[in-house]
């Protein structure tokens, strides 16, 4: 399919051009206004096959991220929630979505003794409250998000909460920064290991930013003290548009199993609500990829 120039409000779909306007980030504003936020907002379509694309920079990614929580645009009712309050992260924030993997995670931290946890992107916070093991006496959480937006409000809304902290994270252009945070916080506590959950962040990456976020998840086995020794990673199995356009606030059904991300096999893969939605539990050791060989010639794993 040939690569069209796309500008802010259009992606390649199908060798086709479509518009998308997200209304809601312009309601009352004026045409010039309209036309300076417009001129301001990272670009949506983003594709490894555009050449001169490149990644994006951490601003970029934040200004975008704090654009989708101000104008609402994954805000979606949670009728089980508290007060039926609404979520701020999208429909797989609900407490209704997460029934599986709130009981998944909780039984995965108590099998393998986990004492700590690195959450990127933590989002709105709706539903990881709800996983039984996070009121243990003593377990440290770290909430990680690219939005300051997100990260001042989950500041301001558990501020009395001990051993949990908030910092704004990019992995891609800064690996897990601040993290250190956690892991003095389960040293306190007696020592342990730590998991990293990263749930949906690289359905919202591109190819080249998920190599490198593996990248950075491989490295922090070896930094930290070894203490960082599991990381759940969220992947389709049946779906694969590892190279394909997309929205980026819609994301795209990554499978880390084909090329080129080739991880190898997890030791769970649960259910995580919507068919063909999982994510996998993979041990890290320092020096020791968690991805088999690749041929990038032929686009395949070995």
């Amino acid at each position: 399919m040939e690569t069209l120039q796309c500008d802010p409000f259009f992606i390649t779909e199908a060798g086709h051009v479509q518009a998308y306007t997200f209304s809601k980030f312009f309601v009352g504003k004026s045409e010039e206004e309209e036309k300076q936020e417009a001129e301001e907002m990272p670009v949506l379509a983003r594709s490894s096959k555009e050449p001169g694309m490149g990644r994006y920079t951490k601003e970029d990614r934040m200004k975008y991220f704090d654009k989708i929580y101000e104008a609402e645009i994954w805000s979606f009712p949670d009728w089980d929630g508290e007060g039926g309050f609404g979520v701020k992260s999208g429909f797989g924030s609900t407490l209704h979505q997460t029934v599986d993997i709130r009981n998944y995670l909780d039984m995965i931290i108590s099998n393998y003794g986990i004492k700590g946890i690195i959450d990127v992107p933590c989002g709105d916070m709706n539903w990881i409250p709800h996983v039984r093991a996070m009121g243990n006496e003593g377990f440290c959480y770290f909430g990680g998000d690219v939005s300051q937006i997100m990260i001042d409000e989950q500041r301001g809304k558990f501020e009395h909460v001990d051993n949990m902290v908030f910092e704004v994270v990019d992995v891609v252009s800064e690996g897990f920064v601040g993290v250190e945070k956690v892991l003095e916080c389960v040293n306190r506590n007696g020592g342990g290991d730590v998991l990293i959950f990263m749930r949906h962040l690289m359905f919202h990456l591109t190819m080249e930013e998920n190599l490198i976020t593996l990248k950075h998840i491989e490295q922090s086995a070896s930094g930290f003290g070894s203490d960082v020794k599991y990381v759940m990673l969220s992947t389709y199995l049946r779906s694969n548009d590892n190279d394909d356009d997309y929205l980026l606030a819609n994301g795209h059904k990554i499978n880390l199993f084909e090329w080129p991300y080739c991880l190898e096999d997890p030791l769970h893969l649960v259910k995580d609500g919507d068919f063909d939605l999982f994510m996998g539990l993979w041990r890290l050791e320092p020096g020791k990829s968690i991805r088999r060989k690749r041929n990038n010639m032929a686009r395949s794993c070995e």
